[in-house]
Protein backbone atom coordinates (compact mmCIF):
# COMPACT_ATOMS: atom_id res chain seq x y z
CA UNK A 1 0.00 0.00 0.00
CA UNK A 2 1.54 3.40 -1.25
CA UNK A 3 0.06 6.66 -0.28
CA UNK A 4 1.69 9.86 -0.05
CA UNK A 5 -0.21 11.61 2.44
CA UNK A 6 0.91 9.63 5.04
CA UNK A 7 4.76 9.29 6.22
CA UNK A 8 5.00 5.34 6.65
CA UNK A 9 2.90 4.96 3.91
CA UNK A 10 4.40 6.95 0.77
CA UNK A 11 6.59 4.31 0.26
CA UNK A 12 6.80 0.14 -0.17
CA UNK A 13 9.66 -1.28 1.83
CA UNK A 14 11.85 -1.62 -0.90
CA UNK A 15 12.03 1.88 -1.43
CA UNK A 16 12.46 2.47 1.87
CA UNK A 17 15.35 0.25 2.21
CA UNK A 18 16.53 2.13 -1.42
CA UNK A 19 16.30 5.23 0.51
CA UNK A 20 17.95 3.61 3.48
CA UNK A 21 21.21 2.64 1.75
CA UNK A 22 21.26 5.77 0.22
CA UNK A 23 21.44 7.90 3.45
CA UNK A 24 24.05 4.96 4.47
CA UNK A 25 26.16 6.09 1.56
CA UNK A 26 25.37 9.75 2.09
CA UNK A 27 26.97 8.97 5.66
CA UNK A 28 29.86 7.06 4.16
CA UNK A 29 30.80 9.79 1.67
CA UNK A 30 30.81 12.07 4.63
CA UNK A 31 33.09 10.57 7.46
CA UNK A 32 34.88 13.75 8.17
CA UNK A 33 31.74 15.62 9.57
CA UNK A 34 30.40 13.83 12.79
CA UNK A 35 27.03 15.44 12.48
CA UNK A 36 26.65 14.67 8.86
CA UNK A 37 27.60 10.88 8.94
CA UNK A 38 25.62 10.51 12.47
CA UNK A 39 22.72 12.35 11.02
CA UNK A 40 22.64 9.82 7.74
CA UNK A 41 22.93 6.96 9.63
CA UNK A 42 20.32 7.19 12.19
CA UNK A 43 18.27 8.02 9.09
CA UNK A 44 19.37 5.15 7.23
CA UNK A 45 18.12 3.11 10.34
CA UNK A 46 14.63 4.87 10.60
CA UNK A 47 14.27 4.63 7.20
CA UNK A 48 15.12 0.61 7.52
CA UNK A 49 13.23 0.49 10.13
CA UNK A 50 9.90 1.69 8.18
CA UNK A 51 10.70 -1.02 6.01
CA UNK A 52 10.05 -3.39 8.50
CA UNK A 53 6.97 -1.76 9.69
CA UNK A 54 5.75 -1.70 5.86
CA UNK A 55 6.35 -5.38 5.90
CA UNK A 56 4.63 -5.93 9.11
CA UNK A 57 1.77 -5.19 7.49
CA UNK A 58 2.11 -6.29 4.38
CA UNK A 59 2.48 -9.78 6.42
CA UNK A 60 -0.85 -9.28 7.83
CA UNK A 61 1.34 -9.95 11.07
CA UNK A 62 0.36 -5.71 12.60
CA UNK A 63 -2.63 -3.77 11.29
CA UNK A 64 -2.14 -0.51 9.98
CA UNK A 65 -2.61 1.72 13.19
CA UNK A 66 -0.02 -0.93 14.85
CA UNK A 67 2.29 0.03 12.26
CA UNK A 68 1.70 3.53 12.61
CA UNK A 69 2.36 3.89 16.26
CA UNK A 70 4.32 1.00 17.50
CA UNK A 71 7.58 2.68 17.85
CA UNK A 72 7.24 6.54 17.64
CA UNK A 73 6.92 8.79 14.12
CA UNK A 74 9.94 9.93 13.76
CA UNK A 75 13.51 7.75 12.62
CA UNK A 76 14.67 8.23 16.31
CA UNK A 77 12.10 7.29 18.04
CA UNK A 78 12.16 3.94 16.01
CA UNK A 79 15.83 4.00 17.00
CA UNK A 80 14.85 3.51 20.21
CA UNK A 81 11.91 2.03 20.42
CA UNK A 82 11.83 -0.82 18.32
CA UNK A 83 12.06 -4.60 19.43
CA UNK A 84 12.16 -3.12 23.38
CA UNK A 85 11.20 -7.25 24.34
CA UNK A 86 13.59 -9.60 22.77
CA UNK A 87 11.30 -12.92 23.58
CA UNK A 88 8.87 -10.76 21.14
CA UNK A 89 11.61 -9.11 19.11
CA UNK A 90 10.97 -8.39 15.17
CA UNK A 91 14.59 -8.41 14.08
CA UNK A 92 17.53 -10.00 14.54
CA UNK A 93 18.65 -9.43 18.61
CA UNK A 94 22.05 -7.80 17.07
CA UNK A 95 20.07 -5.52 15.67
CA UNK A 96 19.39 -3.73 18.79
CA UNK A 97 22.80 -3.98 19.79
CA UNK A 98 23.51 -2.22 16.80
CA UNK A 99 20.86 0.48 17.12
CA UNK A 100 22.18 0.99 20.79
CA UNK A 101 25.37 1.61 19.06
CA UNK A 102 24.70 4.23 17.03
CA UNK A 103 22.63 5.69 19.81
CA UNK A 104 24.79 6.40 22.44
CA UNK A 105 27.29 8.11 19.76
CA UNK A 106 26.98 11.79 20.60
CA UNK A 107 27.29 14.50 18.04
CA UNK A 108 30.23 16.20 19.26
CA UNK A 109 33.38 15.20 21.08
CA UNK A 110 33.51 17.58 23.50
CA UNK A 111 33.89 21.45 24.22
CA UNK A 112 36.68 21.82 21.70
CA UNK A 113 35.91 22.13 18.05
CA UNK A 114 38.23 20.26 15.95
CA UNK A 115 38.85 22.05 12.49
CA UNK A 116 39.79 20.35 9.42
CA UNK A 117 39.33 16.55 8.41
CA UNK A 118 38.13 13.89 11.68
CA UNK A 119 39.58 10.83 11.28
CA UNK A 120 37.56 9.05 13.85
CA UNK A 121 37.30 5.40 14.48
CA UNK A 122 34.03 5.46 16.18
CA UNK A 123 32.40 6.89 13.30
CA UNK A 124 33.99 3.74 10.95
CA UNK A 125 32.38 1.62 13.74
CA UNK A 126 29.23 3.11 13.60
CA UNK A 127 28.98 3.27 9.96
CA UNK A 128 29.65 -0.82 10.01
CA UNK A 129 27.03 -0.96 12.74
CA UNK A 130 24.49 0.67 10.31
CA UNK A 131 25.50 -1.35 7.48
CA UNK A 132 24.64 -4.54 9.39
CA UNK A 133 21.65 -3.18 10.55
CA UNK A 134 20.66 -2.32 6.67
CA UNK A 135 21.28 -5.68 6.19
CA UNK A 136 19.30 -7.45 8.90
CA UNK A 137 16.38 -5.59 7.92
CA UNK A 138 17.21 -6.30 4.27
CA UNK A 139 16.99 -10.01 5.02
CA UNK A 140 13.54 -9.51 7.01
CA UNK A 141 11.64 -8.47 4.02
CA UNK A 142 10.01 -10.96 1.80
CA UNK A 143 11.90 -12.19 -1.44
CA UNK A 144 9.60 -10.46 -3.46
CA UNK A 145 10.11 -7.20 -1.85
CA UNK A 146 13.74 -7.83 -2.05
CA UNK A 147 14.25 -8.69 -5.79
CA UNK A 148 13.15 -5.20 -6.67
CA UNK A 149 15.93 -3.29 -4.06
CA UNK A 150 17.94 -1.98 -6.32
CA UNK A 151 21.73 -2.68 -6.31
CA UNK A 152 24.64 -1.42 -5.00
CA UNK A 153 26.89 -0.28 -7.14
CA UNK A 154 30.51 -1.85 -7.58
CA UNK A 155 33.31 -0.57 -7.16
Amino acid sequence: MVNSDHWLWRHDAATWLNCSRNELNFAEAAISSRRKTLTHLRRCCGMALNAILHNQFDRNIWTREECESAWGRSYLDHLKRFDPDPSTSVLNPNARKYADQLLNVPFSQGPLVQIGSVSDAELQRVCIAARKFFEICTERITPAQRSTLLQEPSD
